[in-house]
């Protein structure tokens, strides 16, 4: 049966709630200023490469997101739900105000707000643009425009209608090359700095909140003079037209030279440090990736009187919960005072993650990865303008902050601030001093089985503030391509117990609604009581609370808003990631996220051996949406195990996953084409960490095999091979820079299923590999561990295709290749900890082979050299 760890919410009465939130949502309610618009944050100014606020002479220091409903796919996807986009823009500026941001960076489609001549439309996506800049100076959050892209509007899709802009002819590359084309790019920036918007009543020049400008999105610029000439004749436009704000360039992108010889104030940056758009999720170790953000001009006296922002970065394609703060570290170690998230999704297409397929944030939909952000934006408050650190793996703990890959957790505590992005242990600094919380999970203060984030804030002695988001359950890979018929996430509203250890509320206390139709009111016995989304005053017993009421405003809100986060989750839905091999008479553990449960339901895993002997059963509900089981040990024999998870729905109705077959009886015979399997090895047989024919699709590389003969990668039948199928890769090309002839491939799943005490006898790996041509270098086999270490050993090939035994005590600490390759190209490749090992081979992560030709100083480069590599396996 379904646990009882919740209650559902009443479907009727949480409709009618929905409704409500949905008016009030869209009312256009005027909302507080918050304390950052005052007259101390009015302008920016820049005084050796440092951006100041003036009058104050404060250092800028601004962290938050970039926003995409006014254009493109985002705002048909919004059309596509039938939502209002102004409605998802109050939804989502409240989010970012909850989340602490202050920062906004827009690119605008030009394309889809212009003519032919770069007259300025005032269309439906300007119009949207315009609120969202109004919305987020209401919110305190300041903006950052960049004016020109030349995409076209039809992202993911390829071309749509496509709407009347000049970057229909104008290419980001022709641009610079082509001097008819400027004053038709010159009109456009004197026409939209001047335009005044009708929510504001301001133009972009007289609006305090725009406070600097970025002429180009991600320029595609070659030749130096021209690029310069293009460069200035476009800042010094814009100055005759009005603009008197620092205006910043693209230093990532084309001729660096130049802008840093350009009439500009600033350069800007950009970073994705394991790539993008590799589809699907990375899971190893993403600390190496994000220890430190290096770039080739530090030093230059040119370099160092610009000022510095980040218009975009995300660990993309990435869930973890500590990335985030780590980045925001990096940047403001290297003089950044201004970053920006790529992308922030929209409330409305959340679920389906399908606007930018290698990002995934929002509040409701990735909770631990929401509070992660604003813990993001406290690190880079906290940390000194090119304050300096150690690099990982001395870089787990600093100041006030934790992080954590193991524990998929970055942790803040100070004495007024308590925040984690995952369950923690860690107790506050100063529990008394408290007086704002964020979590998702439990810890020490509050104790909260739900899968939503939570937020606390104090606002008088015994009276808080606590706001709850509906469960967010995973039931897809978010970055694997989905549609909004499938969705990558799911919401649900239920009820849990929540227990609250504050001094300051005591054991007494009451909770009482505030956002629309939430009529709920209890008191709290012993710290716990009842609750369910939405949000609440909590008032500790004999304290007057009278004058906090729904209208009341704190900081940048209201204390009634709650956008409504709708219920989608009406049918079973099933997440669960196999084990490829697993231990031969020990039970295999299987866990799952369901999401869409009645409370009749019952779930069973349905499990059938090499043998044929099968069995049913019954899977528990360990914690919200989260099933575990076991295939007991009489079925682990060797061979492949077969297993199914099945939901019984008790009306003659049962739905099979993989696949969601529906079905009126559930029949061992039926042998569902879909199935998940696991491979069943005996202890001391051979542990496959990679397999060329099965894992070629998890391969990430570290050299480019498009546009160019040097470098070859393919798949091929090796006739001397028992296994089917290699690996053949080459290069003419020396290992310098960005290039090495590598390839690498997570291999967790391989091995997880296998007991420590098992894996602890292996002591060799076992590499089939040969070399394609006369090698100038020897190949290489690394292990990465789940600590970010990476140890090597060479591999003695030749023309043959062969076994090579490689004793893991003979692999040394070495630097290893971070790929998938960062993004801009100007990042490095490669890392190194200098940990000694040994290899214990419980806590390998990740694989990874190459040749590097620096290891051979007789190599002269275009001598072609690779190698094939069809299997790695323990023994």
């Amino acid at each position: 049966m379904k646990s009882l760890l919740r209650i559902q919410f009443n479907r009727r009465k949480s409709l009618v709630l929905f409704l409500l939130l949905f008016l009030f949502g869209s009312a256009g309610v005027a909302f507080p200023q918050s304390s950052s618009s005052t007259q101390e944050k009015q302008r920016v100014t820049i005084e050796d490469g440092v951006m100041r606020w003036e009058p104050s002479g404060e250092e800028v220091s601004l962290f938050g997101i970039n926003y995409y409903t006014p254009y493109s796919q985002t705002y048909r996807g919004i059309n596509t739900v039938r939502k209002d986009h102004k409605k998802a823009i109050n939804e989502d500026t409240y989010h970012f105000a909850r989340m602490g941001m202050d920062a906004f960076r827009t690119h605008l489609y030009e394309i889809e707000i212009t003519d032919s001549l770069g007259n300025l439309l005032n269309n439906h996506h300007l119009d949207l643009h315009d609120y969202t800049i109004h919305k987020m100076s209401e919110r305190g959050i300041k903006t950052i425009v960049t004016p020109t892209t030349y995409y076209n509007s039809g992202y993911p899709r390829g071309n749509v209608v496509e709407p009347p802009g000049f970057a229909n002819y104008i290419s980001k590359g022709g641009a610079p090359r082509n001097k008819e084309y400027w004053p038709v790019i010159q009109n456009y920036l004197a026409q939209l700095v001047n335009h005044e918007n009708p929510y504001t009543g301001m133009t972009m020049i007289e609006d305090p909140n725009v406070i600097a400008l970025e002429i180009d999105n991600e320029p595609s610029h070659s030749g130096y003079d021209r690029t310069l000439e293009f460069v200035n004749s476009m800042a010094n436009h814009l100055r005759e037209s009005g603009w008197d704000k620092p205006i910043f360039y693209n230093i990532t992108h084309g001729e660096p030279e130049a802008y840093l010889d350009a009439n500009i104030d600033g350069i800007t940056f950009q970073w994705y440090p394991g790539g993008l758009y590799e589809g699907r999720e990375k899971r190893s170790n993403y600390f190496p990736f994000v220890s430190s953000y290096d770039t080739p001009w530090e030093g230059d006296e040119r370099y160092e009187n610009m000022a510095k922002m980040v218009y975009e970065f995300d660990p993309a394609d990435n869930l973890n919960n500590y990335a985030l703060p780590m980045m925001a570290r990096s940047f403001k170690e290297h003089g950044m005072q201004f970053a920006a998230q790529f992308a922030y999704t929209a409330m409305g297409i959340a679920h389906a993650n399908n606007d930018w397929q290698s990002h995934y944030l929002n509040m409701a939909y990735t909770p631990g990865r929401a509070v992660s952000m604003m813990i993001a934006g406290e690190v880079f408050d906290a940390v000194d303008y090119k304050e300096q650190f150690e690099n990982f793996p001395a870089d787990t703990t600093f100041g006030d902050f934790v992080m954590s890959h193991h524990k998929d957790l970055s942790l803040m505590n100070t004495e007024e601030a308590f925040m984690y992005s995952n369950d923690t242990e860690s107790s506050p600094e100063d529990e008394a001093s408290l007086r704002r919380i964020a979590g998702v999970g439990s810890s020490p203060v509050v104790t909260y089985l739900g899968t939503g984030a939570y937020l606390l804030d104090k606002l008088a002695d015994g009276v808080w503030r606590l706001e709850v988001m509906p469960d967010a359950i995973e039931i897809r890979d978010p970055f694997s391509g989905t549609g909004f018929d499938e969705p990558a996430s799911v919401i649900e509203w239920n009820e849990y117990q929540m227990e609250i250890a504050l001094s300051d509320l005591g054991d007494l206390f009451t909770i009482e609604g505030l956002n629309i139709g939430n009529e709920r009111v209890t008191t709290a016995s012993g710290g716990s009581f009842t609750i369910s989304p939405g949000a609440y005053l909590l008032t500790r017993r004999g304290e007057n609370s009278s004058e906090w009421t729904a209208s009341s405003s704190f900081e940048n809100i209201r204390l009634g808003e709650y956008p409504a986060v709708t219920e989608n989750a009406d049918e079973p839905a099933v997440w669960h990631r196999p084990t490829d091999q697993a231990e031969a008479g020990e039970a295999l553990k299987v866990a799952a996220n369901i999401a869409g449960l009645k409370a009749s339901d019952t779930v069973l895993l349905q499990v059938k051996n090499a043998a044929g002997m099968n069995q049913s059963i019954e899977m528990e509900e360990v914690s919200p949406h989260r099933y575990k089981s076991s295939i007991p040990e009489r079925l682990m024999n060797a061979g492949e195990v077969r297993y199914w998870i099945v939901v019984d729905r008790k009306n003659d109705r049962f739905l099979t996953f993989p696949g969601d077959v529906p079905s009126v009886n559930w029949r061992w015979e039926d042998e569902y084409s879909e199935k998940w399997t696991t491979q069943v090895v005996e202890p001391g047989s051979p542990i496959t960490l990679w397999d060329a024919e099965a894992d070629e699709d998890d391969i990430f590389q570290g050299f480019s095999s498009w546009g160019s003969d040097a470098n070859e990668y393919e798949v091929i039948t090796e006739g001397e091979s028992d296994q089917g199928e290699a690996i053949s890769i080459s290069s003419t090309q020396p290992t310098e820079g960005r290039h090495v002839l590598g390839i690498s491939t997570y291999i967790r799943d391989h091995i997880e299923g296998v007991t420590s005490s098992m894996l602890g006898f292996y002591d060799q790996i076992v590499v089939r590999a040969k070399s394609g041509y006369d090698n100038p270098a020897p190949m290489r086999v690394l292990l990465l561990d789940n600590d970010g270490n990476s140890y090597s050993a060479p591999i003695p090939v030749d023309g043959t295709m062969r076994e090579h035994r490689i004793p893991l005590s003979s692999f040394e600490s070495d630097r290893f290749m971070l790929l998938p390759k960062a993004y801009p190209s100007v990042m490095k490749i490669w890392y190194e900890t200098g940990v000694e090992g040994p290899v214990i081979p419980q806590k390998i992560e990740e694989i990874q082979f190459l040749i590097d030709t620096s290891e051979n100083p007789d190599y002269e480069g275009g001598q072609r050299y690779g190698f094939q590599v069809e299997a790695a396996w323990l023994e």
